[in-house]
Protein backbone atom coordinates (compact mmCIF):
# COMPACT_ATOMS: atom_id res chain seq x y z
CA UNK A 1 0.00 0.00 0.00
CA UNK A 2 1.27 3.24 -0.80
CA UNK A 3 -0.43 6.64 -0.75
CA UNK A 4 0.20 10.22 -3.40
CA UNK A 5 0.20 13.34 -2.08
CA UNK A 6 -2.94 15.54 -3.19
CA UNK A 7 -4.11 19.13 -2.67
CA UNK A 8 -6.83 21.47 -2.81
CA UNK A 9 -5.87 24.98 -1.40
CA UNK A 10 -8.95 27.16 -0.37
CA UNK A 11 -8.37 31.08 0.55
CA UNK A 12 -10.16 32.11 4.03
CA UNK A 13 -13.70 33.45 3.90
CA UNK A 14 -12.56 36.87 3.84
CA UNK A 15 -10.32 36.46 0.60
CA UNK A 16 -7.84 37.45 2.42
CA UNK A 17 -3.90 36.15 2.13
CA UNK A 18 -0.76 37.15 4.32
CA UNK A 19 2.28 37.79 2.76
CA UNK A 20 6.31 36.47 4.63
CA UNK A 21 6.31 40.02 5.87
CA UNK A 22 2.88 39.90 7.77
CA UNK A 23 1.01 41.91 5.60
CA UNK A 24 -2.50 41.38 4.40
CA UNK A 25 -3.62 41.33 0.93
CA UNK A 26 -7.59 40.56 -0.60
CA UNK A 27 -7.87 38.39 -3.51
CA UNK A 28 -10.34 39.59 -5.90
CA UNK A 29 -10.91 39.98 -9.81
CA UNK A 30 -8.32 42.35 -9.95
CA UNK A 31 -5.20 40.55 -8.98
CA UNK A 32 -4.12 37.01 -9.52
CA UNK A 33 -3.29 34.05 -7.16
CA UNK A 34 -0.76 31.59 -8.51
CA UNK A 35 0.35 28.02 -6.47
CA UNK A 36 3.86 26.44 -7.64
CA UNK A 37 5.01 23.08 -6.72
CA UNK A 38 9.33 23.30 -6.25
CA UNK A 39 11.65 20.09 -5.51
CA UNK A 40 14.87 20.71 -3.18
CA UNK A 41 17.69 20.72 -5.62
CA UNK A 42 20.44 19.54 -3.24
CA UNK A 43 23.53 20.14 -5.64
CA UNK A 44 22.60 23.91 -5.85
CA UNK A 45 20.81 24.70 -2.60
CA UNK A 46 17.53 25.66 -4.22
CA UNK A 47 14.19 25.31 -5.14
CA UNK A 48 13.08 24.28 -8.98
CA UNK A 49 9.46 23.97 -9.63
CA UNK A 50 7.88 21.04 -10.85
CA UNK A 51 5.26 20.70 -13.96
CA UNK A 52 3.29 17.93 -15.50
CA UNK A 53 1.72 14.85 -13.95
CA UNK A 54 1.80 11.73 -12.19
CA UNK A 55 4.30 9.49 -13.98
CA UNK A 56 5.46 12.52 -15.87
CA UNK A 57 7.11 14.85 -13.56
CA UNK A 58 9.22 17.66 -14.61
CA UNK A 59 11.40 19.78 -13.52
CA UNK A 60 12.57 23.13 -14.30
CA UNK A 61 16.30 23.10 -15.12
CA UNK A 62 16.76 26.33 -12.84
CA UNK A 63 14.55 27.84 -9.81
CA UNK A 64 12.44 30.69 -10.72
CA UNK A 65 13.83 34.45 -9.85
CA UNK A 66 12.08 36.84 -11.99
CA UNK A 67 9.08 38.20 -13.35
CA UNK A 68 10.58 36.73 -16.82
CA UNK A 69 11.01 33.58 -15.09
CA UNK A 70 7.55 33.21 -13.71
CA UNK A 71 6.11 34.42 -17.06
CA UNK A 72 7.80 31.35 -19.08
CA UNK A 73 6.65 28.73 -16.15
CA UNK A 74 3.08 29.75 -16.59
CA UNK A 75 3.28 29.23 -20.69
CA UNK A 76 5.30 26.10 -19.88
CA UNK A 77 2.53 24.76 -17.31
CA UNK A 78 4.39 24.66 -14.08
CA UNK A 79 2.21 27.33 -12.51
CA UNK A 80 -1.90 26.47 -10.85
CA UNK A 81 -4.12 29.62 -10.68
CA UNK A 82 -6.74 30.40 -8.58
CA UNK A 83 -10.21 30.25 -8.91
CA UNK A 84 -13.37 31.35 -7.61
CA UNK A 85 -16.10 28.58 -6.64
CA UNK A 86 -18.78 29.39 -4.30
CA UNK A 87 -17.66 32.87 -3.19
CA UNK A 88 -14.19 31.15 -2.10
CA UNK A 89 -10.98 31.24 -4.33
CA UNK A 90 -9.38 27.90 -4.30
CA UNK A 91 -7.26 25.75 -6.47
CA UNK A 92 -6.78 21.71 -7.29
CA UNK A 93 -3.11 21.17 -7.43
CA UNK A 94 -4.17 17.45 -7.89
CA UNK A 95 -1.87 14.35 -7.42
CA UNK A 96 1.41 15.97 -6.35
CA UNK A 97 5.17 14.36 -7.12
CA UNK A 98 6.73 12.74 -4.13
CA UNK A 99 5.17 11.08 -1.02
CA UNK A 100 3.50 12.62 1.33
CA UNK A 101 5.68 13.16 3.96
CA UNK A 102 8.04 15.03 1.32
CA UNK A 103 6.33 18.47 2.47
CA UNK A 104 7.23 20.33 5.18
CA UNK A 105 3.44 20.69 6.25
CA UNK A 106 3.33 16.73 6.45
CA UNK A 107 6.57 16.13 7.99
CA UNK A 108 8.13 16.04 11.54
CA UNK A 109 11.53 17.88 10.17
CA UNK A 110 9.90 20.37 7.47
CA UNK A 111 13.28 21.55 7.13
CA UNK A 112 14.36 18.49 5.43
CA UNK A 113 11.32 18.43 3.11
CA UNK A 114 11.88 17.40 -0.51
CA UNK A 115 9.07 19.41 -2.15
CA UNK A 116 6.56 22.56 -1.46
CA UNK A 117 4.21 24.60 -2.40
CA UNK A 118 5.01 28.49 -2.98
CA UNK A 119 1.76 30.47 -3.61
CA UNK A 120 2.40 34.04 -4.97
CA UNK A 121 -0.57 37.30 -5.72
CA UNK A 122 0.31 39.30 -8.59
CA UNK A 123 -1.15 41.98 -9.59
CA UNK A 124 -2.59 41.51 -12.73
CA UNK A 125 -6.23 41.07 -14.09
CA UNK A 126 -8.07 37.59 -14.66
CA UNK A 127 -8.56 36.99 -18.08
Amino acid sequence: MYARPNQVTVVNEENVVTDVQGTRHEVSDGNTLLAIVFKRHPSEKDWHPVGGEHGAWKVAQKGMKSIEELNQLMRDGYVHVFSKNDELWSVDLGDLPGNPTDYPFMTATPQNADYSIGYYLVDMDRC
